[in-house]
């Protein structure tokens, strides 16, 4: 299940809350341009202007953005990638390919393959 949207990052606020209306609480919004990611916005940062119309044209996305914590690269190892989201406690990395925005991957995703692994491993 996709917990993220994707908004051009010199969007306008208006575009961010279109995109925004999708998500369930709590998610975030990956700002990209031509798949380069830019930042993320997390909807509990910008829930206190989400509801005023009177911003959606003069608020910039770009304002808006935070830069992740950490990413994920395509060649990471599950053991890195489960290291990634132990250190910086966070339920959704965004994943790169050479540079290049592909996703997102989850905390839980992640643990329940590692652990599958572990236990495939442990049955030989």
């Amino acid at each position: 299940k996709r917990v993220y949207e994707i908004v051009p990052h010199d969007a306008i606020l208006q575009d961010a809350v279109i995109r925004a209306a999708e998500l369930p609480p709590g998610e975030v919004l990956a700002a990209i341009t031509t798949l380069e990611l830019k930042g993320l916005i997390r909807l509990d940062d910008i829930r206190h202007i989400i509801f005023k119309p009177e911003l959606y044209d003069s608020t910039e996305v770009s304002a808006l953005m935070i830069h992740p914590d950490s990413v994920v690269n395509i060649g990471d190892s599950m053991e890195e990638v489960a290291q990634k989201f132990q250190q910086y406690d966070k339920y959704n990395i965004p994943v790169l390919d050479d540079g290049k925005y592909v996703g997102f991957v989850s905390r839980g995703n992640v643990f329940l393959s590692y652990r599958k692994l572990l236990k495939d491993f442990s049955d030989e």
